[in-house]
C-alpha cells in the first residue's frame, strides 16, 4: 500500500502541472488567434481604402520602403498593383501585399 501511495502522489502532481501547462497554452492561443483576426479585420479594411484610390497617387509606407509616385492600378484583398513610368519612358509595375503596408498618405490638391 505504502509503494502504490509513492506512485500515486507523483502522478497526482504531474496530471496537475500538466493540466495548468494546457491550459495556459489555450489561453495563449486563443490570444493568438484574436490578435490575427483583428489584423485580418484591418487588412480588408485597407484593402476597401486602397480601392477608393484606384487611379490616383498616395504615398504608401511598408515595412521597408516607401513609395511615391506610384499610381494605383488594382486591388484586391492581399495585393495592391502600383505603377509608374520612370525619367526614360519605362513603365513599371510592382505588386505589395496589403499587409505590409503601415501607412498610405494622400495629398489632394
Amino acid at each position: 500500500m505504502n509503494a502504490f501511495l509513492w506512485f500515486l502522489l507523483p502522478m497526482t502532481f504531474m496530471v496537475f502541472i500538466f493540466g495548468i501547462d494546457s491550459s495556459n497554452k489555450l489561453k495563449r492561443m486563443q490570444g493568438r488567434i484574436k490578435s490575427l483576426e483583428r489584423n485580418r479585420k484591418g487588412e480588408k479594411t485597407m484593402s476597401r481604402f486602397l480601392k477608393e484610390m484606384i487611379g490616383k497617387k498616395p504615398m504608401i509606407t511598408s515595412e521597408l520602403i516607401g513609395t511615391n509616385d506610384w499610381l494605383v492600378v488594382d486591388v484586391d484583398e492581399d495585393w495592391v498593383k502600383l505603377s509608374k513610368t520612370d525619367k526614360k519612358g519605362q513603365k513599371k509595375t510592382k505588386l505589395m501585399r496589403i499587409e505590409d503596408i503601415r501607412s498610405v498618405e494622400l495629398l489632394e490638391n
